[in-house]
């Protein structure tokens, strides 16, 4: 399967290289994104609020 890659990787670069490109400016810019942005803030973007509890919900009684 890696050979199989790696092969098609071969080709897209000796054929065009513009598209290869853009997939790994891609790449990198969602890296950059996640490790200055979202994993800074990691403690308080990625938790789930806990849920809302109505006046007439049989539990608060």
């Amino acid at each position: 399967m890696i050979g199989v890659m790696a092969y098609v990787l071969y080709e897209s670069i000796d054929s065009d290289r513009r598209p290869v490109g853009i997939a790994v400016a891609m790449v990198a810019a969602g890296y950059l994104y996640y490790y200055a942005y979202l994993h800074p803030r990691r403690g308080h973007r990625w938790t789930m609020p806990d849920p809302v509890r109505d006046a007439t919900d049989p539990a608060m009684r």
